[in-house]
Order: structure tokens, then sequence, then C-alpha cells
């Protein structure tokens, strides 16, 4: 009772002779309570994320009505089915495992059933948990760093960094789970520095079923806890049955969480992980030392702590921090130093991405770390304050003079130390809040209005495929099945127009690219775009409906439809993905080889003219070659069709000889057709054996040929083309 300030006291003291009642233990406990603190902190991020809301960058407030990416619409989509049904639902009647975030989605949906909020309601509830879990997790650095050291101007300045982070402030408004996973694992790390073993399995099992990025905070605290015994024992391991409850209490939860999640998933969709997993990541091995260097450029290289010329000295401060906290409280720290590494090195396993393409779709898996590092640098930071009044005190010169030098320079030192990594700070934020504002925008005028569309003009029956599909599937009301296979579990490795009209679908809604524009049996009804595009890989979005089949004409693959061959007369002719021909033909008489993996695809596309064209092609990696009638003396030009939606170059050779590279373009069609011509100087026989060797472009890192022709200037008649 003596630490319990004010009336509060005194009413307690007054029923001393009384029997105490919950009540009274309840009043008690309340009082201890910081919630100076942790209002203090709550106030103090709620502030940041104004900056992101507000900011006006994008030309209006965008950040009020809206998310800054479709992801996030789809965790809407599927919190409104759980707080109807209490199922995972994407469409009603349909159960997926299209989301990574089960136990978000369910707090979303408990919290629409209990305020009442539908469809964009939603996203402000979340936008609004997102601040509260990141004013907690700022809280709990503040509340693990005056544990560990036991100084509140350090606390303080952790809870503010954590806080103040721009990408952590980005990510509380984004209407995704990362604050959520960040304050779980948190209090994970928090409950195991403190040696609360129960507590700590709660909070693990809790991180796994936000981000599956939990069941690497399990493993380590799993491995610290038998690292401390293997550390201070001799003979064998568990040696009593306190040893075996801890076990249990640390990794029971989390293995009874993610064994209810993973049967969910398989019995859903026959594999182990949700499918939202399944179709984003990839499998890039155990050691992606080429992502880890992209991920420090792309991301980390620009948190406020790391930017510009600041991460030596912030660099070097979180690695003081993460000494200190093992040489403090030993394997009770691993948590807490190893969980950024953790989840740098889960992100590189998964994406690949170039410095500059680090946007809000990839940063999102290494956000979470923020309150993280806030520790490790406050930590670092006092524990170098300590080192540099530990030199002062041994080397304080008598001279007076000296003594000034040494205080200058000391105090120099703690000031770089300390400004250096947050000097970037408003720089930072000024930045993000700019692209939260852009990418609101973007989502807004696409996706969003996409979706409003649809409801206004499409029957309430209507089936409609799209990519991407959250924010459609919310604000249409309608059953949308996901093109991408993230939503929609039986379109995964699957052709999306093939997809669709498998299942029927009335509608596409897709990106703007050849491959949609080029469907044969659809026609573009409405066109919603965003310029510039921060957040998606093309600047419009495309509503297709049912042409008029009737108009659709097939022509005959072997036709040349887009090149002007004026002048010129076919004197040979390589169909190389009709494969029962190459094996009857073309593999005798034009020796016609690939070499790389390779594969084969078929297309249906409208082409050039408007007519439709069905053709088979081949899909190489490295080179293709072939041997075909040639003049000698005269040019030789080669004309072939091939994916445009695509493009690319390569390298031609003629009897192994260089004749320069062809350039594929892009264009408006998913087939195209282009030429090259060989010098006359090379064609020395009435026989010319072509390579093809495929040079690696940006969004053309193989080859793909649907059909060749031979052209030449000279003789009057047409050679046959086996």
């Amino acid at each position: 009772i003596t630490q319990i300030p004010g009336h509060t006291r005194t009413w307690l003291r007054s029923r001393t002779g009384a029997a105490r009642t919950p009540l009274d233990s309840a009043v008690a406990a309340l009082h201890q309570v910081p919630f100076w603190s942790i209002a203090a902190f709550g106030a103090l991020h709620a502030s940041i994320t104004l900056a992101f809301l507000f900011s006006t960058a994008s030309g209006e407030s965008a950040g009020l009505r809206g998310l800054p990416l479709d992801e996030a619409w789809a965790r809407m989509a599927y919190a409104r089915s759980f707080a109807s049904s209490f199922t995972f639902e994407f469409n009603p009647g349909q159960l997926e495992t299209g989301v990574t975030s089960p136990l978000w989605v369910a707090l979303l949906g408990v919290a629409a059933n209990i305020t009442g909020a539908t469809g964009s309601g939603i996203a402000v509830i979340a936008k609004a948990l997102g601040i509260v879990f990141g004013a907690a997790s700022a809280w709990m650095a503040y509340r693990i760093v005056l544990q560990v050291a036991r100084s509140r101007r350090t606390a303080i300045l952790a809870g503010v960094v954590a806080a103040t982070a721009p990408a952590f402030a980005f990510a509380s408004v984004s209407g995704l789970e990362t604050t959520l996973f960040a304050s779980l694992a948190m209090a994970a790390s928090w409950a195991f520095l403190r040696g609360r073993i129960a507590t700590t399995g709660v909070f693990l099992a809790l991180a796994t079923l936000t981000r599956p990025e939990g069941v690497l905070l399990v493993i380590a605290v799993l491995g610290a806890t038998l690292a401390r015994w293997i550390w201070n024992r001799e003979g064998s391991l568990i040696q009593s049955r306190q040893d075996v409850r801890e076990l249990v209490f640390l990794g029971v939860p989390s293995l009874a969480a993610v064994t209810a999640w993973v049967a969910y998933n398989w019995a859903i969709t026959g594999l182990p992980a949700p499918a939202a997993y399944v179709a984003s990541n990839e499998d890039l091995g155990l050691l992606p030392v080429p992502n880890l260097w992209n991920m420090w450029l792309g991301y980390f290289h620009h948190t406020a702590l790391l930017s510009g010329v600041a991460w030596v000295p912030g660099l070097a401060l979180l690695a003081a921090g993460a000494i200190a906290l093992a040489r403090q409280s030993r394997f009770s720290a691993a948590p807490l130093t190893l969980f950024a590494a953790l989840m740098a090195y889960a992100a590189a396993v998964t994406v690949s991405r170039p410095p500059e393409q680090w946007t809000i779709v990839d940063r999102r898996f290494l956000d979470a770390s923020a309150p993280f590092l806030a520790v490790l640098f406050a930590v670092g930071l006092h524990w170098s304050w300590r080192q540099i009044q530990r030199f002062r005190a041994e080397h304080w010169p008598e001279d007076r003079r000296e003594q000034r030098l040494l205080n200058m320079v000391t105090a120099g030192l703690a000031a770089v130390l300390l400004i250096a990594p947050l000097a970037a700070l408003p720089v930072r934020l000024r930045e993000l809040s700019a692209e939260y504002s852009w990418n609101v925008l973007n989502i807004n005028e696409t996706a969003v209005a996409a979706g409003v569309w649809l409801f206004e003009n499409t029957p309430d029956d209507a089936v409609i495929g799209a990519s991407p599909a959250g924010a459609v599937r919310l604000f249409s009301n309608r059953e949308v099945l996901d093109l991408d296979g993230v939503y929609t579990h039986e379109s995964l490795r699957t052709r999306p127009l093939e997809f669709a009209a498998e299942r029927g679908v009335d509608y596409v809604v897709a990106l703007q690219s050849p491959y949609f524009d080029s469907q044969p049996d659809r026609v573009a009804l409405h066109t919603v775009s965003s310029v510039p595009s921060t957040i998606l890989a093309a600047p419009a979005i495309r509503i297709y409906g049912p042409s008029d089949a009737a108009g659709v004409v097939m022509a005959e693959r072997g036709t040349m439809l887009g090149f002007d061959a004026a002048g010129l007369r076919i004197i040979d002719e390589l169909d190389v993905a009709d494969l029962n021909a190459e094996r009857a033909v073309s593999e005798i008489t034009h020796a016609y080889l690939i070499e790389g993996p390779a594969g084969s695809v078929t297309r249906i596309a409208r082409s050039y003219g408007g007519e439709s064209l069905k053709d088979d092609a081949r899909v190489f990696s490295v080179a293709e070659e072939m041997t075909v009638k040639s003049v000698p003396g005269s040019p030789l030009t080669v004309v072939k069709r091939y994916d445009a939606a695509i493009g690319g170059r390569l390298h031609v050779l003629a009897d192994g000889v260089s004749a320069g590279e062809w350039e594929l373009p892009r264009n408006e069609f998913f087939f195209g057709e282009s030429g090259f011509t060989i010098p006359a100087n090379l064609i020395t026989s009435d026989r010319t054996r072509l390579r093809f060797e495929v040079i690696p472009v940006p969004g053309a890192e193989a080859g793909n040929s649907f059909y060749f022709w031979i052209l030449t200037a000279e003789g009057p008649d047409r050679a046959g083309g086996g």
C-alpha cells in the first residue's frame, strides 16, 4: 500500500480492518500500471502517424480515406467475413487461406462486430489498432531498456526512437499486422528477459499466429534456453521436471498454434502454408547473400538510424547494444539481439528485389524490427557513454586546458553518437509520408475505383476474376476469384485467362498489359488510372467484359500478320513449337535444338488487325539453333513471331560468326513479329546454321519463339518449308 499514491492509498488504509475483496486487489493493481508513460508514448506515436494521414503530397489527404496496399484491403475483406461468420472466407461460403495473419484478421473481425463497422469502416479500425499496437511497442522498448540499463533517460530515448521511426509509423496506418506482430514479439522478448516462461510461451504462440516469422522467434527462444543449459551444466541436458516444464511452457503453445494453422491450410488447399505465402514468395536458397546486400541498400540504409554517413555510428551503436545485452543478460537477451537479423534473413530467402524497388510491398516484412533496433541503439548508446565516462576518469589530466580539451572531445563524440543516427529522421518522415499519400491515392484511383464501378455497373450475381483482388472484392461486393492465386487457391500456378475461362468468369479486372488487352473473347469496358504509379506494376487497371464472339476470326498460325515482307520472298519456315511436326520434319531437316532449361506454352490472343491467333511457343533459357535454307551471297532476313508482352534481346550468329544483336520490341499485342537481316557476306552456302543466344534484360531473362520465316530477295519462286 505504501507504493500506491494519493487518495487511493487512504481509501485502502481505511479498509485495513475489512476483508479484502477482488475490487481492492484490482484497484491496487491498476495503480501499479505506469499510465503516464503509456499515454506519453501513445500520444507521441499517434502524432507521428498524423504526418502520414494528413499528408497532401499527392494533392489531397488521401491517407484519411484509404490504405496504401491492395493486400491491406484484402485483409479488410477477410475481416468482414470473420465478423459475420467467424470463418476465413474471401467469398461467402468459400473457405480460403489467403492471409498469413489469422490473428490480425480475427481481431479486426471482432472489433468490427463490436463497433458495427462495415466496408471501409473496418479500415479505420485497422488504422486505430495499428497505432495502438505501435505505441505499445514503443512503450515496451522503454520498459525493456529501463530494466536492463537502469537509466530512465536511456529508456525514454529508446521509446522515443521506436515511436518516431518513420517506417514503423507508416506500418501503423497501413492496415497490416506489422505493429501487432512487433508488440507481441516485444512482449515475448520482455517476458523471456524477466524469466516469465509461461507468459513468454503465450506471447510466442500469438506472434506465430500473426506472422509466420514468429516461428523464428520461437526457435531463437528455445535455442537460447538450450544454450543456457549447455553453458551452465555438465552431464545430461535435462536434469529435472522444472526443465521439462520450461520447454513445455515455451514451445507447446506455439507448436499447438502452428499445428492447428497448418492443419487448416492442408484441409483447404492441400498445402501446409497459406496460399498467400505460396503465391507471393520465392525459394531463394539458404544463403542469399546478394539479397541481403540489396536489402541493406534498399531498406536498412534508408532507416533513420542508418541512413547516409550515419550508418557508421549507427551500426556501431547497434552492435554495442547487442554485445552489452548479451554480457548483462546472457542468453535471456537472445530474442532482443537476434530478432532484426532473423527478420532480415527470413525476408532474404523469400524476397529478391534490387535496392531501388524496396517499397511498402517488401518493407512490411522488416518494419516490425524497428522497436528492437531502438532497444539496441539506446542500450548501445548507454554503454558507449559509460565507456566515455570511464575513459575520462582514467585519463583526467591535471592541466585545465587539457581538461577542457578532453571535455570537448568526449562531448563531441557523445553528440556524434547521439545526433548523427537521428539526424535523418525528419527527412525520412517527409519522404515516407509523401510516399504514403501517393500509394493510397494510387490504390484509391485504381483498385478501389474498379471495385466501386463493378458495384454500380454489374449484376449482383456477376463472377469477377481480378488481379489485384482485395479492394475489388470489398467494394464490388461480388464473387471475386483472385487470378494470382493469393485469395483463390484453385488458381495457383495457372494461367489467369485460362483459369477465368474454366470458371466461367463474367468480368476480368487486371493491370493493363498486352496479355489482358489481347484477350480474344473479351473487350475493355472501363479503365481507371493513376499517374504517377508508385505501388502498382502498371499505371492503369482495366475491366474487361465479353466481346461479340461472331467477330472473332482465328488466323492460320503460319500466316505472317505483322511484318511487311514487300520485296522479299519466303524460302523456308519453321514451326518451332509444333512438337509433332518437329519430330516428323524439323529435327531432321532443320536440326532444331535448344540449350538450357526449356518448356512449351499455348497462347490464344488478339493479334494484328483484330484477328485472334492460337499458337504454341518454345521457351528457352540459353539459346536456340537451327539450320535453314539460304541463297549464297544474298542477305538473309529472319522473321520471328514472339511474345510481345515480354520482348527481349538476342545475340545472332550465322555459321558461328556474330551478326549482331536482335532487339525484340514490346507492343500493344500479345503476339509480335520482328525481322533481323543477316548481311550477305555471312551467307556462303545454301544452308546456314543460325544461333540465337539470350541476352538477359529485366523482365525478359529467357527467350521464346512461336514461328520462324526465312526470307531473301533472290529468285522468283518460294521454296518448300520442310
